[in-house]
Order: structure tokens, then C-alpha cells, then sequence
């Protein structure tokens, strides 16, 4: 990698990067200590005479320059920098798992993605510049791209794996709840039906009762009308002082008899009617019920339908984000393969 501060080019191993270090203060530390660290990893290079031009190159820039910075660089091995370090998959697809909205994690991690590529490809601008300065390119600067390139390829193909999986994970739980949906609807249905065949029985048998109650109540009515008429005819007999009242005793008592009898069965008849009244009462108030869980069942059905059409809404507009964002990631890795060209 190109030092734009210290003036020169710094070689390393091709699994080898500098990164900056957290100590600004590159005063603290000796000279001498400084340039035995810079030695110590120039002899890791493995060309002996790359180590020697190079180390040629450092005592003249030491010399010109006393204000080399060596402290403010640490080389780090670029095979302990894992993907698992900055996002650990496992967590990932536990969130995933146990909660529905995982887009925001996802999203997240598209933003770190996105600073990754800017950040990388600041880099390879500031490298074409130094390049067009000094008119050639190190072998371990291009070693460094080729890593960065892979990282970059690991993080899209890892991108498109998180985002298969967030579409099955809401598949089969849309499904899931599709199902659930059409089982309530369909038992919600049934009990519709077994509702309309009881209200449809009881209006008939209502029907009936009150053909049976209009029978009963003329019966009465005439029996009433025949034991008044009867009664009437016994009291002007009576009040003659039996003139013209030819009929033995006997029938007398048969028709006093008789009268009773009528006035027991309209008794009998009034106890029923009272009973059928009542009847018809508590098959009213039945038929209210069922009406009230008929309706009450038809607007579970409709909430039902409209969470299941904003359940569609509402994958219809992630999927519509998801292809958004893979076609910014694949514009970036366009541009990206542009700049590598270059």
C-alpha cells in the first residue's frame, strides 16, 4: 500500500494490510523502534530483493523526512478478518426465526454494506491518483483489491442468502396463517348453515304454533259464546218459574255437566295458549340469538379479509423493496468493476 504521507511505497505479504491504529501519537515511541518494527515486516516479504530495494528506500525517506509517522499504521492478517466477525450468521437467522419483522436488521446490515463499498471504493480512488503519480501499481496493493473484492462478493452472495430466507420464513408463516384463516372461515360457514337451517325450522314450527294458537282462540271463543247462550236460556227458565220448561231433570244435569266440562276444556285451553305464548316467546328470543351470532360471525369473516388483503399489501411492498435494493447492490458492483477495470 501506497504511505501518501510519509512520500514512498510500502511492500507487504499478499494476506497482509495496514489499517490505522487506535494511538495517534507517533511521538511516543523511539525512532529506533520504529524502524526495527518496519524491518521486522519487510523481512516477511518473499522476494529478498524486493525486502532490499525497499529497505533502501526507507533509510533515504528516514533521512529526508524525520516526521515519518510509523506509528499510526499496524499490519493486521487479512485471513483472521472474517464476515462471522462484523455479523455473526447464527444471530442473524435466530432473529430471523423468532420475529416476523426482521426487515429492519436486514436493512441495517444493506447500510453497512453500502458504507463498506463507498469506503472501499475511496480507496481505489485515492489509489488511482497515487498510481497516476507515480506511474505503477504494487503488486500487494492489487493482492489487497482482489481480497476486498472477494469480501465484497461474500457480503452480496450472503445479502441474497439472508433475503431468500426472509422470503420463506414470510411465505411459509403467510401461509400458515392463510390456512387458519380459510379453516375459521370454513367452520365460521358451516356454523352459518346449521344457523339458517334452525331459524328456517323454528319459523316454521313458529308458523305453526300460531295456526294452533288462531284454532285454539276460536274454539274458546265459541264455547264461551255457547255456555253464555246456555246460560241465558237456564236463567229465563228459571225466572218463568218453569213454565214451558218441559225437560226432565236429568238433562238439566246432564247440561249443567256438559257446561262444565266446556268450561274446563276452555280452562285446558287457556292453560295452553298461555303455554304456546310462551313457547313462541322463547323461540323469538332463540331466533334473536342465532341472528346475533349470524352477524356476529359475518363480521369476524370480513376483519378476517381485510387482514389477510393487508397481509398481501403488505408483502407485495417488502418485495418491492427487497428488488429496489438488489438492483442498487448490483448498479454498486457495476460500478465497482468499472473502477477495478480502471
Amino acid at each position: 500500500m501506497i504511505n501518501a504521507k510519509a512520500g514512498r511505497l510500502d511492500e507487504f505479504p499478499s494476506n497482509m494490510r495496514t489499517v490505522p491504529r487506535k494511538s495517534p501519537y507517533p511521538w511516543e515511541r523511539p525512532e529506533s523502534d520504529a524502524e526495527s518494527l518496519w524491518e521486522k515486516e519487510l523481512k516477511m516479504s518473499s522476494s529478498t530483493s524486493d525486502f532490499k530495494s525497499v529497505s533502501e528506500t526507507l533509510q533515504v525517506s528516514n533521512m529526508q523526512d524525520d516526521s515519518l509517522c510509523t506509528d499510526e499504521f499496524e499490519i493486521i492478517n487479512c485471513d483472521t478478518m472474517r464476515l462471522s466477525d462484523r455479523a455473526p450468521k447464527g444471530a442473524q437467522l435466530c432473529l430471523i426465526a423468532s420475529r416476523f419483522a426482521s426487515i429492519s436488521s436486514l436493512e441495517e446490515e444493506i447500510a453497512i454494506l453500502k458504507n463498506r463499498i463507498a469506503v472501499i471504493e475511496q480507496e481505489n480512488a485515492d489509489l488511482k491518483r497515487m498510481n497516476a503519480n507515480d506511474g505503477q501499481v504494487n503488486a500487494p496493493v492489487k493482492k489487497l483489491n482482489e481480497c476486498e473484492v472477494t469480501e465484497h462478493k461474500e457480503l452480496e452472495q450472503k445479502l441474497k442468502d439472508l433475503q431468500q430466507q426472509l422470503l420463506t420464513i414470510k411465505a411459509a408463516s403467510r401461509e400458515k396463517d392463510l390456512a387458519e384463516v380459510t379453516d375459521q372461515l370454513e367452520t365460521a360457514l358451516r356454523k352459518i348453515a346449521d344457523l339458517t337451517q334452525s331459524h328456517n325450522s323454528v319459523t316454521v314450527k313458529c308458523g305453526t304454533l300460531s295456526d294452533k294458537l288462531s284454532e285454539t282462540y276460536a274454539m274458546l271463543l265459541s264455547e264461551k259464546e255457547r255456555v253464555a247462550v246456555l246460560e241465558d236460556e237456564i236463567r229465563s227458565l228459571r225466572a218463568a218459574g218453569g213454565e214451558g220448561f218441559n225437560l226432565p231433570l236429568i238433562n238439566e244435569q246432564m247440561v249443567v255437566r256438559e257446561m262444565q266440562e266446556k268450561e274446563a276444556y276452555a280452562e285446558k285451553l287457556k292453560l295452553e295458549l298461555e303455554e304456546t305464548r310462551k313457547l313462541l316467546n322463547e323461540q323469538m328470543e332463540c331466533c334473536d340469538k342465532k341472528e346475533n351470532e349470524l352477524r356476529t360471525h359475518v363480521e369476524i369473516i370480513n376483519v378476517l379479509k381485510e387482514e389477510d388483503t393487508e397481509g398481501r399489501r403488505e408483502i407485495a411492498e417488502k418485495n418491492r423493496k427487497i428488488a429496489e435494493l438488489e438492483e442498487m447492490v448490483r448498479f454498486m458492483r457495476l460500478n465497482r468493476a468499472e473502477v477495478n477495470n480502471c
